[in-house]
């Protein structure tokens, strides 16, 4: 494919506004899953408020975070006929899937929802998006989208 650069039109200055996003999501995510290991490792209450508002962030900020890599991916066909980006957008989607599932299991009680359930949830929640994240490396490294030529 492509290796010309291609610039986000979701940008400021130049500078692309997905890749500013994504690590809160990502570092949500991975926090959640920790809470639930702690959750898993002590039994505490805590943890599993913890992971519950930490899934409920992830949610949060990936929806937002994918705002500007959806407008990217419409506004160019580029991107739109690379098969990694689409790959990328659909994984993305089915964490936030997984993440809405398990907030809504988490609400009524917390910490009966980490165990089974949320602690899968947010395992398969943190592998998904280390497969999206490599994607959206090699999308924007190896590929060149979102990379301003001037």
């Amino acid at each position: 494919m492509s290796h010309e650069p291609t610039p986000s039109r979701a940008a400021i200055k130049g500078h692309p506004i997905h890749p500013m996003l994504v690590p809160l999501p990502i570092g949500m995510v991975i926090a959640a899953l920790a809470a639930d290991i702690g959750y898993l490792a002590e039994g505490s209450r805590a943890w599993a408020l913890a992971a519950t508002w930490l899934v409920g962030a992830g949610l949060f900020s990936g929806l937002i975070a994918a705002v500007p890599g959806f407008v990217d991916f419409l506004a160019s066909r580029t991107i739109r006929r690379h098969p990694s980006a689409l790959r990328h957008g659909a994984a993305n989607g089915i964490v936030v899937v997984l993440l809405l599932v398990s907030f809504l299991l988490r609400l009524p009680d917390p910490q009966a929802a980490v165990l089974p359930s949320g602690l899968i949830l947010t395992a398969l929640s943190t592998a998904i998006l280390a497969y999206s994240g490599w994607l959206g490396g090699e999308l924007s490294y190896r590929h060149m989208f979102g990379v301003n030529p001037r």
